[in-house]
Protein backbone atom coordinates (compact mmCIF):
# COMPACT_ATOMS: atom_id res chain seq x y z
CA UNK A 1 0.00 0.00 0.00
CA UNK A 2 1.42 3.72 -0.70
CA UNK A 3 2.16 5.80 2.05
CA UNK A 4 -0.75 7.99 3.28
CA UNK A 5 0.54 11.89 3.35
CA UNK A 6 -1.50 13.33 6.35
CA UNK A 7 -2.14 17.17 6.36
CA UNK A 8 -3.63 19.14 9.37
CA UNK A 9 -7.11 19.51 7.80
CA UNK A 10 -7.13 15.71 7.34
CA UNK A 11 -6.49 14.88 10.53
CA UNK A 12 -8.67 17.53 11.97
CA UNK A 13 -11.50 15.92 10.29
CA UNK A 14 -10.85 12.41 10.64
CA UNK A 15 -10.13 13.10 14.68
CA UNK A 16 -13.03 15.16 14.70
CA UNK A 17 -14.43 13.09 17.47
CA UNK A 18 -11.58 12.51 19.57
CA UNK A 19 -11.57 8.99 19.36
CA UNK A 20 -8.32 6.84 19.48
CA UNK A 21 -6.61 6.41 16.04
CA UNK A 22 -5.59 3.06 15.22
CA UNK A 23 -3.89 1.11 12.44
CA UNK A 24 -5.31 -1.72 12.66
CA UNK A 25 -5.10 -3.23 8.75
CA UNK A 26 -1.69 -4.26 7.65
CA UNK A 27 1.21 -2.62 5.41
CA UNK A 28 0.02 0.88 6.10
CA UNK A 29 2.25 4.20 6.09
CA UNK A 30 1.41 6.97 7.63
CA UNK A 31 3.73 10.04 6.95
CA UNK A 32 3.85 12.76 8.93
CA UNK A 33 5.33 16.51 7.25
CA UNK A 34 3.53 19.15 9.18
CA UNK A 35 2.31 19.78 13.03
CA UNK A 36 -0.68 17.45 13.91
CA UNK A 37 -2.61 17.96 16.96
CA UNK A 38 -4.52 14.63 17.76
CA UNK A 39 -6.85 15.16 20.66
CA UNK A 40 -7.83 11.86 20.50
CA UNK A 41 -6.86 9.33 23.69
CA UNK A 42 -4.46 7.29 22.22
CA UNK A 43 -2.33 6.85 19.00
CA UNK A 44 -1.53 2.94 17.89
CA UNK A 45 0.58 2.02 15.41
CA UNK A 46 -0.17 -1.23 14.71
CA UNK A 47 -3.07 -3.96 16.03
CA UNK A 48 -1.80 -5.08 12.79
CA UNK A 49 1.49 -6.09 10.71
CA UNK A 50 4.07 -4.37 9.13
CA UNK A 51 2.45 -0.85 9.86
CA UNK A 52 4.53 2.15 9.75
CA UNK A 53 4.39 5.64 11.02
CA UNK A 54 6.71 8.23 9.76
CA UNK A 55 7.50 12.16 10.85
CA UNK A 56 9.95 13.79 9.53
CA UNK A 57 10.82 16.76 7.71
CA UNK A 58 9.58 19.07 11.01
CA UNK A 59 6.35 17.33 11.18
CA UNK A 60 4.91 16.84 14.68
CA UNK A 61 2.38 14.61 16.34
CA UNK A 62 0.83 15.87 19.56
CA UNK A 63 -1.32 13.36 21.11
CA UNK A 64 -3.09 13.44 24.93
CA UNK A 65 -3.16 9.77 25.66
CA UNK A 66 -0.71 7.21 25.28
CA UNK A 67 1.28 5.53 22.54
CA UNK A 68 1.83 2.07 21.13
CA UNK A 69 3.82 0.70 18.55
CA UNK A 70 2.82 -2.95 18.17
CA UNK A 71 -0.61 -3.73 20.42
CA UNK A 72 -1.76 -7.03 21.66
CA UNK A 73 -3.61 -9.30 19.12
CA UNK A 74 -1.14 -9.70 16.96
CA UNK A 75 0.73 -6.41 16.12
CA UNK A 76 3.90 -7.96 15.22
CA UNK A 77 6.51 -5.61 12.76
CA UNK A 78 5.50 -2.42 13.58
CA UNK A 79 7.57 0.55 13.34
CA UNK A 80 7.66 4.26 14.05
CA UNK A 81 10.10 6.88 12.69
CA UNK A 82 10.98 10.24 14.08
CA UNK A 83 13.69 12.30 11.48
CA UNK A 84 14.95 15.50 11.00
CA UNK A 85 15.35 18.82 13.30
CA UNK A 86 12.13 19.88 14.84
CA UNK A 87 10.39 16.79 13.96
CA UNK A 88 8.34 15.56 16.96
CA UNK A 89 6.01 13.17 18.59
CA UNK A 90 4.67 13.85 22.35
CA UNK A 91 2.49 12.33 24.29
CA UNK A 92 1.26 13.27 27.59
CA UNK A 93 0.86 9.95 28.30
CA UNK A 94 2.86 6.13 27.86
CA UNK A 95 4.92 5.59 25.22
CA UNK A 96 4.80 1.23 24.52
CA UNK A 97 6.92 0.05 21.71
CA UNK A 98 5.68 -4.08 21.82
CA UNK A 99 2.76 -4.21 24.13
CA UNK A 100 1.98 -8.16 24.18
CA UNK A 101 4.17 -8.17 21.00
CA UNK A 102 7.24 -8.60 18.70
CA UNK A 103 9.72 -7.26 16.34
CA UNK A 104 8.28 -3.39 17.24
CA UNK A 105 10.94 -0.52 16.43
CA UNK A 106 11.02 3.41 17.01
CA UNK A 107 13.90 5.08 15.24
CA UNK A 108 14.65 8.63 16.64
CA UNK A 109 17.37 10.25 13.88
CA UNK A 110 18.92 13.10 12.49
CA UNK A 111 17.65 15.57 15.21
CA UNK A 112 14.55 14.13 15.76
CA UNK A 113 12.35 14.09 19.04
CA UNK A 114 10.20 12.05 21.16
CA UNK A 115 8.66 13.46 24.79
CA UNK A 116 6.25 10.87 26.83
CA UNK A 117 5.98 10.43 30.64
CA UNK A 118 6.56 6.41 31.14
CA UNK A 119 7.97 3.85 28.38
CA UNK A 120 8.38 0.41 27.76
CA UNK A 121 10.27 -1.47 25.33
CA UNK A 122 8.88 -4.65 25.63
CA UNK A 123 5.51 -4.86 28.09
CA UNK A 124 3.65 -7.46 28.94
CA UNK A 125 3.99 -11.51 28.22
CA UNK A 126 4.38 -12.07 24.80
CA UNK A 127 6.69 -9.18 24.20
CA UNK A 128 10.06 -10.32 22.30
CA UNK A 129 12.67 -8.66 20.08
CA UNK A 130 11.15 -4.88 20.74
CA UNK A 131 13.95 -2.30 19.88
CA UNK A 132 14.39 1.76 20.42
CA UNK A 133 17.22 3.41 18.20
CA UNK A 134 18.16 6.69 19.86
CA UNK A 135 21.08 7.63 16.80
CA UNK A 136 22.24 10.91 15.85
CA UNK A 137 23.52 14.68 17.33
CA UNK A 138 20.73 16.26 18.71
CA UNK A 139 18.29 13.40 18.83
CA UNK A 140 16.71 13.20 21.91
CA UNK A 141 14.24 10.61 23.88
CA UNK A 142 12.73 12.32 27.14
CA UNK A 143 10.91 10.71 29.57
CA UNK A 144 9.44 12.50 32.09
CA UNK A 145 8.96 9.38 34.31
CA UNK A 146 10.66 5.77 34.41
CA UNK A 147 12.00 3.90 30.89
CA UNK A 148 11.95 0.38 31.02
CA UNK A 149 13.73 -2.10 28.81
CA UNK A 150 12.15 -5.25 29.17
CA UNK A 151 9.20 -5.32 31.51
CA UNK A 152 6.93 -8.21 33.25
CA UNK A 153 7.94 -11.18 31.38
CA UNK A 154 9.16 -9.42 28.15
CA UNK A 155 12.03 -10.98 26.67
CA UNK A 156 15.39 -10.04 24.02
CA UNK A 157 14.36 -6.43 24.31
CA UNK A 158 16.72 -3.65 22.87
CA UNK A 159 17.60 0.16 23.54
CA UNK A 160 20.17 1.78 21.19
CA UNK A 161 22.01 4.95 22.06
CA UNK A 162 23.94 5.83 19.45
CA UNK A 163 26.43 8.30 17.27
CA UNK A 164 25.59 11.28 19.88
CA UNK A 165 21.68 10.60 20.79
CA UNK A 166 20.34 11.47 24.15
CA UNK A 167 17.94 9.75 26.21
CA UNK A 168 16.29 11.28 29.66
CA UNK A 169 14.09 9.47 32.00
CA UNK A 170 13.68 10.07 35.89
CA UNK A 171 14.23 6.19 36.80
CA UNK A 172 15.87 3.40 34.31
CA UNK A 173 14.91 -0.10 34.27
CA UNK A 174 16.55 -3.14 32.33
CA UNK A 175 14.72 -6.10 32.92
CA UNK A 176 11.83 -5.16 35.42
CA UNK A 177 9.35 -7.82 37.29
CA UNK A 178 9.27 -11.28 36.14
CA UNK A 179 5.67 -12.84 36.47
CA UNK A 180 2.72 -14.48 34.61
CA UNK A 181 4.74 -17.69 34.83
CA UNK A 182 7.96 -16.85 33.28
CA UNK A 183 10.93 -14.31 33.93
CA UNK A 184 11.91 -11.03 32.63
CA UNK A 185 15.09 -11.86 30.56
CA UNK A 186 18.25 -10.80 28.51
CA UNK A 187 17.04 -7.44 27.57
CA UNK A 188 19.67 -5.12 26.68
CA UNK A 189 20.70 -1.19 26.81
CA UNK A 190 23.60 -0.43 23.94
CA UNK A 191 25.31 3.31 24.37
CA UNK A 192 27.80 3.74 22.01
CA UNK A 193 29.87 6.66 20.46
CA UNK A 194 31.19 9.95 21.71
CA UNK A 195 27.74 12.16 23.01
CA UNK A 196 25.61 9.41 23.31
CA UNK A 197 24.15 9.65 26.46
CA UNK A 198 21.39 7.98 29.13
CA UNK A 199 20.77 10.32 31.83
CA UNK A 200 18.41 8.97 34.59
CA UNK A 201 17.86 11.25 37.15
CA UNK A 202 17.46 9.46 40.24
CA UNK A 203 17.98 5.41 40.03
CA UNK A 204 18.83 2.64 37.79
CA UNK A 205 18.31 -1.08 38.19
CA UNK A 206 18.90 -3.89 36.52
CA UNK A 207 16.90 -7.14 36.93
CA UNK A 208 14.25 -6.97 39.37
CA UNK A 209 12.83 -10.29 39.91
CA UNK A 210 9.12 -10.60 40.91
CA UNK A 211 8.20 -13.70 40.99
CA UNK A 212 11.08 -15.40 38.95
CA UNK A 213 14.74 -14.81 38.68
CA UNK A 214 15.45 -12.22 35.91
CA UNK A 215 18.71 -12.66 34.10
CA UNK A 216 20.80 -12.23 31.57
CA UNK A 217 20.10 -8.43 30.98
CA UNK A 218 23.15 -6.28 30.55
CA UNK A 219 24.07 -2.88 30.08
CA UNK A 220 26.69 -2.09 27.62
CA UNK A 221 28.58 1.81 27.39
CA UNK A 222 31.47 1.73 25.28
CA UNK A 223 33.11 4.24 22.36
CA UNK A 224 33.09 6.95 24.53
CA UNK A 225 29.08 6.29 25.73
CA UNK A 226 27.96 7.63 29.21
CA UNK A 227 25.04 6.69 31.28
CA UNK A 228 25.54 9.44 33.86
CA UNK A 229 22.71 8.41 37.38
CA UNK A 230 21.51 10.69 39.90
CA UNK A 231 20.83 8.19 42.20
CA UNK A 232 22.76 4.38 42.58
CA UNK A 233 23.29 1.82 39.91
CA UNK A 234 21.75 -1.50 41.25
CA UNK A 235 23.24 -4.74 39.51
CA UNK A 236 20.91 -6.36 40.97
CA UNK A 237 17.77 -4.79 42.54
CA UNK A 238 17.35 -7.34 44.37
CA UNK A 239 19.13 -10.62 45.68
CA UNK A 240 17.17 -13.45 44.19
CA UNK A 241 17.71 -11.53 40.37
CA UNK A 242 21.45 -13.31 38.95
CA UNK A 243 23.48 -13.20 36.02
CA UNK A 244 22.80 -9.69 35.23
CA UNK A 245 25.57 -7.43 33.79
CA UNK A 246 27.42 -4.23 33.39
CA UNK A 247 30.26 -4.19 30.43
CA UNK A 248 32.56 -0.21 30.16
CA UNK A 249 35.20 -1.11 26.74
CA UNK A 250 37.03 1.33 24.83
CA UNK A 251 36.25 5.00 27.01
CA UNK A 252 32.47 4.33 27.67
CA UNK A 253 31.81 5.93 31.14
CA UNK A 254 29.32 5.17 34.27
CA UNK A 255 28.91 7.63 36.59
CA UNK A 256 26.90 7.08 39.88
CA UNK A 257 27.96 8.07 43.72
CA UNK A 258 26.56 4.67 45.14
CA UNK A 259 26.91 1.36 43.39
CA UNK A 260 25.07 -2.00 44.38
CA UNK A 261 26.49 -5.29 43.12
CA UNK A 262 24.69 -8.34 44.56
CA UNK A 263 26.35 -11.78 43.95
CA UNK A 264 25.76 -13.56 41.47
CA UNK A 265 25.81 -10.18 38.64
CA UNK A 266 28.78 -8.58 37.78
CA UNK A 267 30.21 -4.57 36.79
CA UNK A 268 33.30 -5.16 34.08
CA UNK A 269 35.27 -2.11 32.94
CA UNK A 270 37.93 -3.19 29.95
CA UNK A 271 38.90 0.08 29.27
CA UNK A 272 35.66 2.15 30.35
CA UNK A 273 35.92 4.87 33.14
CA UNK A 274 34.16 4.75 36.31
CA UNK A 275 33.14 8.72 37.54
CA UNK A 276 32.21 9.84 40.97
CA UNK A 277 31.03 13.39 41.81
CA UNK A 278 31.78 12.81 45.60
CA UNK A 279 35.29 11.88 47.19
CA UNK A 280 33.95 9.14 48.86
CA UNK A 281 31.30 6.44 46.88
CA UNK A 282 29.21 3.98 48.11
CA UNK A 283 30.38 0.10 46.81
CA UNK A 284 27.98 -1.94 48.25
CA UNK A 285 27.36 -5.54 48.30
CA UNK A 286 30.36 -5.76 46.75
CA UNK A 287 32.19 -9.00 46.55
CA UNK A 288 35.44 -10.53 45.44
CA UNK A 289 35.52 -10.69 41.47
CA UNK A 290 31.97 -8.85 40.97
CA UNK A 291 33.21 -5.21 40.26
CA UNK A 292 36.64 -5.50 38.22
CA UNK A 293 38.28 -2.94 36.00
CA UNK A 294 41.57 -3.40 33.76
CA UNK A 295 42.87 -0.96 32.23
CA UNK A 296 40.27 1.26 32.95
CA UNK A 297 40.16 4.78 34.66
CA UNK A 298 38.87 5.93 37.93
CA UNK A 299 37.72 9.44 37.41
CA UNK A 300 36.70 12.32 40.30
CA UNK A 301 34.18 15.29 38.65
CA UNK A 302 33.87 18.74 40.12
CA UNK A 303 35.04 17.71 43.66
CA UNK A 304 37.98 19.74 45.61
CA UNK A 305 39.26 16.10 47.49
CA UNK A 306 40.04 13.72 45.40
CA UNK A 307 42.56 11.09 46.72
CA UNK A 308 44.66 8.71 44.29
CA UNK A 309 45.34 6.67 47.90
CA UNK A 310 42.05 4.30 47.81
CA UNK A 311 39.96 4.53 50.55
CA UNK A 312 38.06 1.45 51.97
CA UNK A 313 35.21 1.21 49.69
CA UNK A 314 37.10 1.61 46.07
CA UNK A 315 39.25 -1.12 47.43
CA UNK A 316 36.42 -3.47 46.98
CA UNK A 317 37.12 -2.97 43.08
CA UNK A 318 39.57 -5.97 41.88
CA UNK A 319 42.12 -4.05 39.45
CA UNK A 320 43.57 -5.37 36.92
CA UNK A 321 46.42 -4.17 34.28
CA UNK A 322 47.16 -0.10 34.49
CA UNK A 323 44.61 1.99 35.16
CA UNK A 324 44.20 5.63 35.03
CA UNK A 325 43.64 8.64 37.65
CA UNK A 326 41.57 11.41 36.69
CA UNK A 327 40.58 14.80 37.66
CA UNK A 328 37.74 16.02 35.39
CA UNK A 329 37.26 19.66 36.78
CA UNK A 330 38.19 18.34 39.80
CA UNK A 331 41.01 18.68 42.69
CA UNK A 332 42.82 15.97 44.56
CA UNK A 333 43.18 16.38 48.10
CA UNK A 334 45.33 18.35 50.14
CA UNK A 335 48.51 16.71 51.83
CA UNK A 336 49.65 14.11 49.47
CA UNK A 337 53.66 14.22 50.09
CA UNK A 338 54.40 12.17 47.10
CA UNK A 339 53.15 9.95 44.33
CA UNK A 340 54.46 8.03 41.74
CA UNK A 341 52.33 7.21 38.26
CA UNK A 342 53.63 3.94 36.65
CA UNK A 343 52.90 0.41 35.09
CA UNK A 344 52.20 -2.63 37.13
CA UNK A 345 55.37 -3.71 35.20
CA UNK A 346 57.45 -1.46 37.45
CA UNK A 347 55.34 -1.25 40.40
CA UNK A 348 54.33 -4.85 41.03
CA UNK A 349 50.69 -3.10 41.84
CA UNK A 350 47.56 -2.71 39.76
CA UNK A 351 46.23 -0.44 42.62
CA UNK A 352 48.68 2.33 41.56
CA UNK A 353 47.88 4.30 38.89
CA UNK A 354 49.70 4.61 35.78
CA UNK A 355 48.63 7.33 34.40
CA UNK A 356 47.43 10.59 35.44
CA UNK A 357 44.32 12.70 33.39
CA UNK A 358 43.18 16.23 33.43
CA UNK A 359 40.14 16.58 32.00
CA UNK A 360 37.43 19.19 31.45
CA UNK A 361 38.49 22.79 33.49
CA UNK A 362 40.30 23.85 36.02
CA UNK A 363 41.91 20.62 37.20
CA UNK A 364 44.26 20.85 39.82
CA UNK A 365 47.01 18.10 40.96
CA UNK A 366 48.65 18.90 44.00
CA UNK A 367 51.53 16.82 46.21
CA UNK A 368 54.94 17.76 47.26
CA UNK A 369 56.76 15.59 44.75
CA UNK A 370 55.51 14.11 41.21
CA UNK A 371 56.50 11.28 39.38
CA UNK A 372 55.78 9.82 36.15
CA UNK A 373 57.65 6.66 35.69
CA UNK A 374 59.32 5.25 33.01
CA UNK A 375 56.02 3.04 31.96
CA UNK A 376 53.63 6.15 33.24
CA UNK A 377 52.07 8.79 31.39
CA UNK A 378 50.36 12.24 32.55
CA UNK A 379 48.26 13.68 29.88
CA UNK A 380 45.30 16.48 29.85
CA UNK A 381 44.77 20.11 30.50
CA UNK A 382 45.45 21.80 33.74
CA UNK A 383 48.02 22.37 36.59
CA UNK A 384 50.45 20.11 38.64
CA UNK A 385 51.15 21.94 41.70
CA UNK A 386 54.42 20.03 43.20
CA UNK A 387 57.71 21.12 44.34
CA UNK A 388 59.52 19.07 41.59
CA UNK A 389 58.17 16.85 38.99
CA UNK A 390 60.41 14.50 37.45
CA UNK A 391 59.08 12.40 34.07
CA UNK A 392 60.50 9.21 33.01
CA UNK A 393 57.61 8.49 30.74
CA UNK A 394 55.02 10.11 28.26
CA UNK A 395 53.45 14.00 28.98
CA UNK A 396 50.90 14.78 26.64
CA UNK A 397 49.30 17.68 26.78
CA UNK A 398 45.76 18.79 25.89
CA UNK A 399 43.03 16.64 24.72
CA UNK A 400 43.68 17.13 21.11
CA UNK A 401 45.56 20.91 21.66
CA UNK A 402 45.53 22.07 25.22
CA UNK A 403 47.57 23.27 27.61
CA UNK A 404 49.85 22.31 31.03
CA UNK A 405 50.94 24.28 33.95
CA UNK A 406 53.89 23.47 35.97
CA UNK A 407 53.92 25.44 38.79
CA UNK A 408 57.55 24.38 39.71
CA UNK A 409 60.66 22.66 38.15
CA UNK A 410 59.90 20.35 35.34
CA UNK A 411 62.91 17.51 34.53
CA UNK A 412 62.86 15.23 31.51
CA UNK A 413 65.11 12.16 32.00
CA UNK A 414 66.50 10.32 28.77
CA UNK A 415 63.47 7.77 28.56
CA UNK A 416 61.31 10.92 28.53
CA UNK A 417 58.72 11.14 25.48
CA UNK A 418 56.85 14.58 24.72
CA UNK A 419 54.08 14.26 22.54
CA UNK A 420 52.64 17.63 21.01
CA UNK A 421 50.08 18.01 18.71
CA UNK A 422 49.56 21.00 16.14
CA UNK A 423 46.11 22.20 14.61
CA UNK A 424 46.81 25.20 13.66
CA UNK A 425 49.36 28.78 14.25
CA UNK A 426 46.72 30.40 16.94
CA UNK A 427 47.86 29.51 20.29
CA UNK A 428 44.67 27.56 21.08
CA UNK A 429 45.24 25.17 18.63
CA UNK A 430 48.64 23.79 19.33
CA UNK A 431 49.38 21.64 22.74
CA UNK A 432 51.71 24.07 24.88
CA UNK A 433 53.25 23.20 27.80
CA UNK A 434 54.39 26.27 31.04
CA UNK A 435 57.20 25.71 33.32
CA UNK A 436 56.95 28.22 36.35
CA UNK A 437 60.37 27.03 37.55
CA UNK A 438 63.53 25.18 35.85
CA UNK A 439 63.13 22.97 32.97
CA UNK A 440 65.24 20.67 32.14
CA UNK A 441 65.43 18.91 28.69
CA UNK A 442 66.14 15.00 27.71
CA UNK A 443 64.74 12.47 26.03
CA UNK A 444 62.54 13.02 23.05
CA UNK A 445 59.89 15.22 21.56
CA UNK A 446 56.91 14.17 18.81
CA UNK A 447 55.04 16.54 17.20
CA UNK A 448 52.43 15.71 14.86
CA UNK A 449 49.88 17.32 13.07
CA UNK A 450 45.63 17.42 13.68
CA UNK A 451 42.31 18.20 12.41
CA UNK A 452 43.59 18.22 8.98
CA UNK A 453 45.78 20.97 9.88
CA UNK A 454 48.09 21.81 6.74
CA UNK A 455 50.76 24.64 7.40
CA UNK A 456 50.98 27.39 4.73
CA UNK A 457 54.52 26.39 3.42
CA UNK A 458 54.94 30.05 1.68
CA UNK A 459 55.06 32.01 5.10
CA UNK A 460 56.55 31.61 8.55
CA UNK A 461 54.67 29.40 10.56
CA UNK A 462 54.93 29.94 14.53
CA UNK A 463 54.22 27.18 17.11
CA UNK A 464 55.65 28.77 20.96
CA UNK A 465 55.52 24.93 22.47
CA UNK A 466 57.68 25.99 25.73
CA UNK A 467 57.54 28.63 28.18
CA UNK A 468 59.90 28.42 31.15
CA UNK A 469 61.50 30.40 33.94
CA UNK A 470 64.79 28.70 32.84
CA UNK A 471 65.94 25.87 30.88
CA UNK A 472 69.11 23.46 30.34
CA UNK A 473 69.51 20.21 28.21
CA UNK A 474 68.16 19.49 25.13
CA UNK A 475 65.97 17.13 23.24
CA UNK A 476 67.92 13.95 22.46
CA UNK A 477 65.63 13.56 19.34
CA UNK A 478 63.17 15.58 17.73
CA UNK A 479 60.73 13.83 15.68
CA UNK A 480 58.37 16.43 13.13
CA UNK A 481 56.35 16.32 10.89
CA UNK A 482 57.95 15.26 7.40
CA UNK A 483 57.67 17.26 4.52
CA UNK A 484 58.09 20.78 5.83
CA UNK A 485 61.01 22.94 6.00
CA UNK A 486 61.22 22.98 9.89
CA UNK A 487 63.83 25.78 12.06
CA UNK A 488 65.01 24.49 15.39
CA UNK A 489 66.81 27.36 16.12
CA UNK A 490 64.99 29.16 18.69
CA UNK A 491 63.49 25.83 20.33
CA UNK A 492 66.03 26.34 23.27
CA UNK A 493 66.16 29.46 23.60
CA UNK A 494 62.33 30.97 23.32
CA UNK A 495 60.50 27.20 23.16
CA UNK A 496 59.29 28.34 19.35
CA UNK A 497 58.90 25.68 16.78
CA UNK A 498 59.18 27.05 13.62
CA UNK A 499 58.19 26.13 9.81
CA UNK A 500 59.62 28.44 7.12
CA UNK A 501 59.59 28.83 3.71
CA UNK A 502 61.74 27.10 1.70
CA UNK A 503 63.70 29.49 -0.46
CA UNK A 504 62.88 30.58 -3.91
CA UNK A 505 66.23 29.77 -6.40
CA UNK A 506 68.28 32.14 -6.36
CA UNK A 507 69.13 34.38 -9.69
CA UNK A 508 72.67 32.99 -10.52
CA UNK A 509 71.40 29.12 -9.24
CA UNK A 510 68.91 29.92 -12.49
CA UNK A 511 71.07 31.15 -14.56
CA UNK A 512 73.38 27.73 -13.96
CA UNK A 513 70.07 25.53 -14.54
CA UNK A 514 69.69 27.59 -17.82
CA UNK A 515 73.44 26.79 -18.77
CA UNK A 516 73.06 23.25 -18.41
CA UNK A 517 70.03 23.03 -20.13
CA UNK A 518 71.39 24.78 -23.20
CA UNK A 519 74.58 22.50 -23.24
CA UNK A 520 72.39 19.41 -22.91
CA UNK A 521 70.38 20.49 -25.77
CA UNK A 522 73.17 20.97 -28.38
CA UNK A 523 74.83 17.76 -27.39
CA UNK A 524 71.45 15.80 -28.01
CA UNK A 525 71.42 17.66 -31.60
CA UNK A 526 75.04 16.78 -32.50
CA UNK A 527 74.24 13.53 -31.57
Amino acid sequence: MKPRFLSAAFLAGLLAAGAPLVLSADNQTFWITTAVDHAGADYAVGNGTNNALIISNGGQLTNVGQGDVGTAGGGDGNSALVAGSNSLWQLNGALNIGAFSKNNTLVISNGGRVQDTISRVGYVLGSISNRVIVTGVGSVWTNSGILYVGYQSSVHNELQILNGGTVYSSEGWIGAYGGLGTETTNNTVIISGAGSLWRSASDFNIGLAGSGNNSGNRLVISNSGMLVVGGGLYASYDASATGNSVWLADGGLLEANTITVRSGNAITNAGGVFQFSTAAPNLNDVTAGTMVMTNGVLSFRGIANATPILGVGLKKIVFQGDTGFQLNSATNAAGLEDYTFDSVANTGTATNFQRLILAGSGSLWRSDNLTIGAGGALSGNGIIQANTVTNRGALAPGHSAGLLTFTSNLTLLASSVVNMELGGTNAALYDRMVVGGALALDGALNVTLINGFTPQEDITNSFNLLDWTSVSGTFLTLNLPSGYNWDTSQLYTTGTLLLIPVPEPGAATLLGIAGVSALWLRFRRRS
